[in-house]
């Protein structure tokens, strides 16, 4: 049996849809505070004039930025439930980003990125989406 037969035949494992459904609640949180962020910036007509383009330039940057990453997380988690080892890939970097920022803020997000990327090494979640490293567990 090819690696795509194995693929095709394996169920969800439970990591899977655990991160799939954490990447949707991050991106709606990301959509409702940027688009909040946005819908502030009409009201720069109450902040002093000198102040104005910065709040302004803020809220467009900030918001979009942020809008744009909500919408990047329903794409993954799309991914993440469509079985698209892109998305496995983007949420190994992920938790790469995470592990890296955890060491240089403190230990707790370290140990919580360090678990999620063991979980998502793990032997059921690589053949989820057909992706072989050579290496895994469990």
């Amino acid at each position: 049996m090819d690696l795509e037969e194995m693929r095709m035949k394996s169920k969800r494992p439970p990591v899977v849809t655990f991160v799939a459904i954490m990447d949707i609640l991050g991106a709606i949180i990301l959509l409702a505070i940027g688009i909040g962020a946005l819908a502030l910036t009409t009201l720069i007509e109450y902040i002093p004039e000198q102040l104005r383009f910065i709040f302004t330039w803020l809220g467009y940057l900030g918001g979009g930025i942020l809008v744009g990453f909500g919408l990047f997380g329903f794409v993954v988690a799309w991914g993440l439930l469509s079985r698209k080892s892109w998305a496995w890939w983007l949420t190994l970097f992920g938790y790469g980003l995470g592990f890296a920022a955890g060491l240089a803020s403190g230990v707790i997000g370290f140990i919580i990125s360090l678990i999620l990327m063991l979980l998502w090494l793990k032997r059921d979640a690589q053949k989820f989406f057909g992706v072989n490293l050579g290496w895994t567990w469990g």
